[in-house]
Formats: C-alpha cells, structure tokens, sequence
C-alpha cells in the first residue's frame, strides 16, 4: 500500500501566532494549541488589494533617469558638518 502525503485542506490556512507565519490545514497542525485558523484574505492580503491599492503613486521619484538619479545624490559634506550633526542631541560636558 502507497504512502498518501498530506497535502492539506484547500482553501483553508492557519496561522501561527507567534510569528505570524501561514500554513496550509491540515489536521495534524491545526491540533497544535499555537495555530489558530485564518481567512484566505487574512493569510495573503497582497491577492485582495483593491483597485486603488494597486495604483497607489509613490512620493519617492523610483525613477532610474540618470538625471534624476545625479540630483538625487546627496551633497558631499565636510567633516565638521558631518561632526555636528552627529553630536546633535548629545549631552555637553559639565
């Protein structure tokens, strides 16, 4: 007699929750006091995005124009610039 491997329960998921990660069901893990069962859209929200989701402008210029990318490129600082930034918020001594 062939060994049948347990390919789960479709369309069902369950979730660990400590660390969130997603698993299909299947009935040995969905024993497991640390598993609780989930949606499909709680398990992969990314397939459920609405339309205005997906067409979401980002404020970054994602660009790779080479113009684009040269004014992008932060201004060469000097050493006492980079110096006073880096001591903001630091404690003067006493």
């Amino acid at each position: 007699m062939a060994h049948k491997p347990n390919m789960g329960n479709p369309g069902r998921w369950l979730k660990h929750v400590d660390d969130g990660q997603i698993f299909q069901h299947t009935d040995n893990l969905a024993k497991h006091p640390k598993m609780e069962e989930v949606t499909e859209k709680e398990a992969f929200p990314e397939r459920f995005l609405t339309s205005k989701q997906k067409t979401r402008e980002s404020e970054l210029d994602l660009s790779t124009d080479p113009k684009a990318v040269e004014k992008a490129k932060p201004k060469k600082a000097t050493k006492a610039a980079l110096a006073s930034d880096a001591s903001k918020g630091l404690d003067k001594k006493k």
